[in-house]
């Protein structure tokens, strides 16, 4: 492991997050992030675009000038309540590169503003419409870090429950999935994990949520979903995170229904280290293996 640049990447964020106090609005919270996650992207070249599917913000991003037909649909992380398309460009990019793909970087709504089921409700309506604009389901993939890799897995057993037509498959990268925040790893990780905690899972989740929401409900937990009839999965984790219990579940409870399912367990690191694809070698590696599934499930 790259243990300099872990180091590096971590004592940053954890710079950026010591200038929080009980003041700082989650408003506040998204503009430094957005700034945050700026200052560590290196322009690769990707071609960058705003763009808006069915009332949602996202970005399009393209490395190479051919279209190919490949699409990744991204879900960015961080809790239901912050981050945004801009602060994942950096990992957008380098999934462009190592894919060939068009990345839509979706800007879903964000709590407390718009709770349960808003994002879930706008990743299907841009899911829905790629079908619409003639994008073949063989060709799409969907992805996401932490809350997204969440989205990701509610949004293909919502779409399956409908009987629509699913993706080629998701990767899901260090997935949040138990907005209870119930799994063992939560406590026999707590002193080793050094982004995120049970107690700050369980608030997100709460706002999500809103006061009367169910953390059980398989729309915003999937690791309570039935999940026969997926398209195959990979889930990449690490061994020293809080969340990781989320991703073995979906794992095992994935292969029990007959889901082709690839579970990495990578040593050392910490929560969605691959977002950070220009500073660290160890998500440049993540994003390959990504590059690797994306190629063996498209038609």
């Amino acid at each position: 492991m790259s243990e300099g640049q872990a180091k590096a990447v971590l004592e940053q964020f954890n710079a950026l997050q010591s200038g929080w106090s009980e003041e700082t609005t989650f408003v506040d919270m998204r503009r430094d992030l957005d700034s945050f996650y700026d200052s560590l992207a290196q322009d690769i070249g990707a071609q960058t675009d705003e763009v808006t599917v069915m009332g949602v913000s996202c970005e399009s991003t393209t490395f190479e000038p051919d279209d190919n037909g490949l699409v990744i649909v991204y879900f960015h992380g961080g809790g239901y309540v912050v981050s945004s398309p801009q602060t994942h460009r950096d990992i957008a990019a380098h999934l462009a590169k190592a894919t060939g793909a068009r990345v839509l970087n979706i800007g879903y709504r964000l709590a407390p503003e718009h709770l349960f089921p808003a994002a879930l409700e706008d990743a299907e309506a841009v899911y829905r419409s790629l079908l619409d604009d003639g994008c073949h389901p063989g060709r799409i993939v969907l992805a996401g870090d932490s809350a997204g890799g969440g989205l990701a897995a509610a949004l293909l057993v919502k779409l399956r429950d409908a009987g629509a037509v699913l993706p080629a498959g998701a990767a899901l990268l260090c997935p949040w999935a138990d907005l209870a925040c119930a799994g063992e790893s939560y406590v026999s990780r707590a002193d080793h994990s050094p982004v995120g905690n049970k107690e700050m899972g369980i608030m997100m989740g709460q706002m999500y949520l809103g006061p009367d929401g169910d953390p059980s409900h398989p729309y915003a937990s999937p690791v309570h979903a039935e999940l026969q009839g997926l398209p195959p999965l990979l889930i990449q984790a690490c061994e020293n995170e809080v969340f990781l219990d989320d991703a073995r579940t979906l794992a095992r409870n994935a292969q029990q229904a007959g889901v082709r399912t690839e579970l990495q367990i990578w040593p050392g690191l910490f929560h969605t280290w691959q977002i950070y694809a220009s500073a660290l070698d160890e998500a440049r590696a993540a994003i390959d293996d990504v590059a690797n599934f994306v190629a063996s499930v498209v038609n």
